[in-house]
């Protein structure tokens, strides 16, 4: 149980930071000119299969559950197995839903790249921290990989 306390804790950390990042790009949204930024919104909710707001909804329930599963660890009780399943279910799920994003993040340089400089003050900058992101968001992904194996294991 050891091992899942600790993946759990890296994974509540992750997912706070996820919600600040997905907090900036709503907040970096809404600094775009008016036609740019309906255009961008569109497209990351379209690749991504979320809206920023959406993103940070999912992620703060599935870390609410994940919270409520470590609690239960910090108490030294052992949670129940209805509660593990329901965990790496959300995890898959959430997995699934991150690897859309993942790939989408993955893209965007090459589709950054192509839009006028004037259009996009810091370009360079938006297609630097878009390699970056899809980075650190493949590393979180195999994390969450991770700690699904450790529920599979707990599941059987």
């Amino acid at each position: 149980m050891s091992e899942l306390k600790d993946q759990l804790s890296k994974i509540i950390e992750g997912l706070k930071g996820f919600e600040e990042g997905m907090e900036k790009t709503r907040k970096g949204f809404d600094a775009l000119p008016f036609i740019i930024r309906s255009y961008a919104e569109r497209d990351f909710e379209l690749g991504s299969g979320k809206s920023a707001e959406k993103w940070i909804e999912e992620s703060r329930r599935y870390r609410s559950q994940l919270e409520s599963l470590q609690a239960e660890l910090e108490e030294d009780r052992k949670p129940s197995q209805e509660k593990i399943e329901e965990c790496l279910s959300k995890t898959r799920a959430f997995i699934k839903s991150l690897e859309k994003l993942h790939q989408y993040l993955k893209n965007l340089p090459s589709k950054l790249a192509s839009v006028p400089s004037y259009l996009l003050p810091n370009l360079d900058k938006s297609i630097s921290e878009a390699r970056k992101a899809s980075e650190e968001l493949e590393k979180f992904i195999i994390e969450l990989k991770k700690l699904e194996e450790t529920l599979e294991k707990l599941c059987s």
